[in-house]
């Protein structure tokens, strides 16, 4: 058991906020705060809760009723609050701000955005966690963003950080010469924030 402690001292990854939040859940507090590198994957809502919703079906009617007796229940739709999409990504939200403030110590933080952006209040949920990672770590040394610096322009916040590291990744294919082999890489575009300063870094793998 004193071993267990020990594992918090690595990098912590996790594929999804849910996986994440599961984990803060299973682990003890002053566990976690020996974390001090944190890489999340966003991913985006099950909106499934809606859909099932007892809401959404159709009100039934109630049986044996004097039809001249004024009923004293209410429909459905008033004893229950049918949840929004915009409800579901703000509960989302407060569950993300939750978990980093289960993690007070954090030096380093990485976070990937879903690969599809396929609505607004997805990229809403993810531009506010952003800013929320500044006045809730104000000490953290470096964040490293899987996106384009475009985002300081919308989250000016994260100017406030020492270090921030954008990376934007693209796949392409590369022709290799002889025999007809065929070469992969990866070109990726690193922009470092220091203050105002902005270094800008290309790098090529091949595999």
């Amino acid at each position: 058991m004193e071993a267990q402690p020990l594992l918090y001292h690595r990098p912590i990854k996790h594929s999804s906020q849910s996986k994440l939040f599961e984990w803060i859940k299973r682990s003890r507090a002053q566990n976690l705060k020996h974390v001090r590198s944190l890489t999340l994957h966003l991913t985006d809502i099950d909106l499934q809760t809606i859909l099932l919703s007892p809401n959404r079906r159709p009100p039934t009617q109630p049986q044996h009723q004097n039809p001249n007796q004024k009923s004293t229940q209410l429909p459905p739709q008033h004893h229950q609050t049918t949840p929004t999409a915009y409800s579901l990504y703000e509960l989302e939200l407060s569950h993300l701000d939750s978990s980093l403030r289960a993690l007070p110590n954090l030096a380093e933080i990485t976070l990937v955005p879903p690969r599809a952006m396929h609505s607004q209040l997805l990229r809403g949920m993810y531009l506010s966690l952003l800013a929320l990672i500044p006045r809730l770590h104000p000490g953290l040394k470096l964040l490293v963003v899987h996106d384009d610096a475009a985002v300081l322009d919308i989250v000016t916040a994260l100017r406030d950080l020492p270090r921030v590291l954008f990376k934007d990744s693209h796949g392409g294919k590369e022709g290799a010469e002889g025999r007809g082999k065929k070469a992969v890489g990866a070109a990726a575009r690193c922009k470092v924030l220091r203050g105002r300063e902005v270094e800008v870094k290309v790098e090529r793998e091949e595999s």
